[in-house]
């Protein structure tokens, strides 16, 4: 707990703030969520890039329609 605006005995009404209270993140869960968002950007440039390599290839007639909607897994 931060800060405690009321000692116990106080008369408090609904919606009066009562105390403040900080959130420490667990580490290990925090590394864990920055670990993920990071892979999460590293996947989208990844599919950007396959995006528009595929986009190109098409545009140029080197690969067919159906082949440039297909994922990436996929091709």
């Amino acid at each position: 707990m931060e800060e405690l605006f009321v000692e116990a005995g106080n008369k408090v009404k609904t919606g009066d703030v009562i105390a403040r209270i900080r959130i420490i993140p667990d580490l290990v869960n925090l590394n864990n969520a920055e670990a993920r968002v990071e892979r999460a950007k590293i996947a989208l440039d990844d599919a950007k890039i396959n995006f528009d390599r595929k986009e190109k290839l098409f545009k140029q007639g080197v690969i067919a329609e159906i082949e440039f909607h297909q994922p990436a897994e996929f091709a």
